[in-house]
C-alpha cells in the first residue's frame, strides 16, 4: 500500500508542476491574476460567477481587438497595394506615352521623307516597312494591279507585249519585314483571295461629285489650282482569315486579320502626256498672245470713243467686255493602282482602330503626295523641252544671220 501511494504521489507531483507551468505562461497567468484582483475589488456575492463572466469579456474584448488589428493591416495592405498599383499604372502611362512619342515622330520622319522624295515609287519598300512596325503587323506586302501580257522575242514591235481585255491580277513585289521575301513575284489572280475586292468602288452620285470635285492641276500657278482633299482610299478587313474561304495562304493558314488598302494615283509620267502638255503650252502662248493684242486693239477703240466723248461733252459709258481666262489644260494621265495589305497571322488578333485609320491616312497621304511630285516632275521636263526648243530656235535665226552676212 505504500508504494502504490508512493507512485500516486509521484504522478500528483508531476501533474501539479505541469499545470504550474501551463498556468504561468503570459496569456493565461496574467489574466487569471487580472480576473481574481478584479473579483477581489468588487467583493460579488457569487465570486464564480463574476469571475467566468469577467473571463467571457475579456475575451470578447480580446476578439474584438484582433479584430480591429486584423482590419488596419489589411486596410494599410489594401493602400500599399493601392500605391504600388498607381506607380505602376503612372509608369506604364509614361511608357505609353513615349512610345506615342517615339511613334509619332517617326509618322513625321516618315511623311517629310514621303514629301521630299522625287520618285515615290523607289520608297514603297519603306511604306511596307513603316506600316508593319507602327501596327505591328505579322506582315506587311505591296501589290501593283497589272494587266497579263506576252513574251517579248527579238522581232517584236512596242506593242508586242499587249493582249487585249487581258485579265487584270495583282503582282507582290515589296514585302516587310525581313523573312518574308518568299511573297516577292508571287501573284494573285483576279479570282483568287478577297484583295481584289478592295478595287471594287461604287461610284459616286452626282450630287456628290458635285460637291466635291476632283483635285485638278490645271493652271501654272499655284493660285489656279483648287485643291480638294481627297476622300479616304478604299479599304477591306477580315478579321477571322480562317473563316474566310476566299483567303488565298501562301505557306500554312494561321490564326489572325488581314487588312487592304487600296492605294491609287493619277500617273503623268509618260511620253504621250509630256508631248500633249507642250503642245498645249504652245497653244496657251499663242491664245495669250492673240488675246493680247485683241485688248490693246479693244483699249484703243475705248480711247478714242472717250477722247469723242469729251470732245462732244457728251457722257461716256464704258463697254463691258469679259476676257477668257487662258490656262494649261489638265494633264493627261493613267490611273496607277496598287494594294497594301497588312496581316496578324500567327498572332491571333484584330487590328485595332488606331491602326487602321493610321494606315489608310498614311496611305492616302503616300498617294496624294506621289501624285503632286509627279505633276511637278512633268512641269519641270516640259520647262526643260520649252527652254531646249529655245535654245535651238535661237541657234538657228543666228546661225540664218551669219549665213545672210556672208
Amino acid at each position: 500500500m505504500i508504494q502504490k501511494f508512493q507512485v500516486s504521489s509521484d504522478k500528483f507531483i508531476l501533474n501539479i508542476d505541469s499545470t504550474i507551468d501551463y498556468l504561468s505562461k503570459q496569456d493565461i497567468g496574467v489574466v487569471i491574476s487580472q480576473g481574481l484582483a478584479e473579483t477581489y475589488k468588487s467583493k460579488p456575492k457569487n465570486p464564480v460567477d463574476f469571475f467566468g463572466k469577467w473571463l467571457l469579456h475579456r475575451n470578447e474584448v480580446e476578439q474584438a481587438k484582433k479584430k480591429i488589428d486584423n482590419n488596419s493591416s489589411h486596410i494599410q495592405e489594401l493602400l500599399s497595394h493601392y500605391d504600388r498599383k498607381l506607380k505602376i499604372d503612372a509608369r506604364e502611362e509614361k511608357e505609353l506615352q513615349d512610345g506615342e512619342t517615339v511613334k509619332s515622330n517617326k509618322q513625321s520622319q516618315f511623311m517629310k521623307k514621303v514629301e521630299d522624295c522625287d520618285d515615290h515609287e523607289d520608297i514603297l519598300q519603306d511604306l511596307a516597312d513603316h506600316i508593319q512596325e507602327y501596327t505591328n503587323s505579322t506582315s506587311v506586302y505591296v501589290a501593283k494591279l497589272v494587266q497579263q501580257k506576252n513574251k517579248i522575242e527579238e522581232d517584236d514591235d512596242n506593242t508586242a507585249h499587249i493582249i487585249d481585255q487581258a485579265p487584270l491580277h495583282l503582282d507582290l513585289y515589296h514585302a516587310s519585314p525581313k523573312g518574308f521575301e518568299f511573297l516577292l513575284r508571287k501573284s494573285i489572280k483576279s479570282n483568287e483571295g478577297v484583295v481584289h475586292d478592295v478595287f471594287k468602288v461604287e461610284e459616286p452620285a452626282p450630287e456628290q461629285e458635285q460637291e466635291n470635285p476632283p483635285t485638278t492641276n490645271e493652271g501654272e500657278g499655284e493660285g489656279d489650282e483648287h485643291e480638294v482633299e481627297p476622300p479616304k482610299p478604299q479599304s477591306l478587313t477580315v478579321d477571322e482569315v480562317v473563316r474566310e474561304p476566299r483567303i488565298k495562304f501562301f505557306k500554312v493558314p494561321r490564326l489572325g486579320s488581314l487588312l487592304c488598302v487600296r492605294l491609287n494615283y493619277e500617273s503623268c509620267l509618260f511620253e504621250q502626256a509630256l508631248d500633249e502638255a507642250i503642245l498645249d503650252v504652245y497653244e496657251v502662248e499663242d491664245k495669250s498672245r492673240q488675246q493680247e493684242i485683241e485688248k490693246n486693239m479693244w483699249e484703243e477703240q475705248e480711247n478714242k470713243r472717250r477722247e469723242e466723248a469729251e470732245k462732244t461733252e457728251q457722257e461716256y459709258e464704258e463697254e463691258p467686255k469679259e476676257w477668257e481666262h487662258i490656262k494649261n489644260k489638265k494633264f493627261n494621265s493613267e490611273t496607277v493602282e496598287y494594294a497594301v495589305c497588312l496581316d496578324t497571322l500567327g498572332q491571333d488578333r484584330k487590328f485595332q482602330q488606331s491602326e487602321i485609320d493610321l494606315s489608310i491616312e498614311t496611305i492616302a497621304n503616300f498617294a496624294k503626295m506621289w501624285e503632286k511630285q509627279e505633276q511637278k516632275n512633268l512641269k519641270k521636263d516640259i520647262d526643260r523641252r520649252v527652254e531646249k526648243s529655245q535654245e535651238d530656235k535661237d541657234f538657228v535665226e543666228k546661225a540664218k544671220v551669219k549665213f545672210d552676212e556672208i
